[in-house]
């Protein structure tokens, strides 16, 4: 299941996942859990020419200073395990194709997920997505800055013209 634009709140979004996981439940009859994923992708254009990424972001590249300053592309990225190793959360930054050529773009990937090997009984899953949900939050928020939340927030303020 996935949701795109216009995004719906987390407790809208988790009823419909629980309604349609119910659903499948009742058909199919299941014992266990073995694969599960609450994956964002989000996809963060900033109006500028030339980004230093560190103004943006507290998750970026490092780069030694005996690179060029300016890759042409590149992907950062770590997993951390969680809940006794049962979840693993892979984040990832990664630049992307902007819709002005006059912003840059990039792709912060958060992917939680079941670790190989463990499961979740089904009465859990609900559970399990509100912990997912928590972590895949909070590490959002550790890897973006101050000067990025303030993009998003004056986005959120400028009327939506129709077409």
């Amino acid at each position: 299941m996935s949701c795109q634009k216009p995004y719906v709140h987390w407790e809208a979004f988790s009823e419909r996942i629980m309604s349609v996981f119910n659903r499948v439940r009742d058909v199919i009859g299941i014992d266990a859990i073995g694969t599960m994923n609450l994956r964002y992708v989000n996809l963060i254009e900033i109006p500028e020419r030339e980004v230093t990424l560190s103004d943006y972001f507290a998750f970026y590249p490092t780069l030694p200073p005996e690179l060029p300053r300016v890759p042409e592309g590149f992907i950062t990225g770590c997993e951390f395990a969680f809940h006794d190793n049962r979840d693993n959360c892979r984040v990832e930054l990664t630049d992307a194709v902007p819709e002005s050529t006059e912003n840059n773009a990039f792709l912060l990937n958060i992917d939680y997920f079941l670790a190989e090997g463990q499961s979740v009984p089904p009465d859990g899953v609900a559970d399990w997505l509100e912990i997912a949900h928590t972590h895949v939050r909070d590490i959002f928020e550790a890897c973006i800055r101050d000067t990025l939340r303030d993009l998003f927030t004056l986005r959120e303020e400028v009327p939506a013209v129709a077409r």
